[in-house]
């Protein structure tokens, strides 16, 4: 695992849009593929070990990297994965909806979020 975390962390930003496919193969499955349901196992495997990775590249200083989250994202939310009530990757949502590049609104627009908090003992 930390030898494919190692690719979020390259200096070259192609490495971090890598990192950023490998993170969809994990929670979307194979894109081209005629099964891409995902078992409760694949989506703690991710929550696990690579959210937090994840999550980090929203801020990423190079704009072609945070339209690869934004097009995992839209990926995410349009295969209807559990993942997509997942707090973190709620704010994502919402803070890359106001990203600096325009390009992100394109990948993001077709997303609607959960209602976030709707339970007491989310709200701490």
């Amino acid at each position: 695992m930390e030898r494919i975390k190692a690719f979020k962390q390259s200096k070259k930003y192609t490495m971090r849009q890598t990192f950023l496919i490998m993170c969809e193969s994990v929670f979307v499955g194979d894109k081209n593929g005629s099964s891409s349901v995902r078992t409760a196992e694949d989506v703690k495997l991710f929550v696990d070990y690579f959210l937090a990775s994840f999550v980090e590249l929203q801020s990423d200083k190079i704009v072609n990297v945070r339209l690869q989250v934004c097009q995992a994202l839209a990926l995410l939310f349009e295969m209807k994965s559990e993942l997509c009530n997942n707090e973190k990757i709620i704010n994502m949502v919402n803070r890359l909806r106001t990203d600096s590049a325009k390009d992100s609104i394109y990948f993001l627009r077709k997303i609607e979020l959960p209602q976030l908090l709707s339970s007491p003992d989310k709200a701490s």
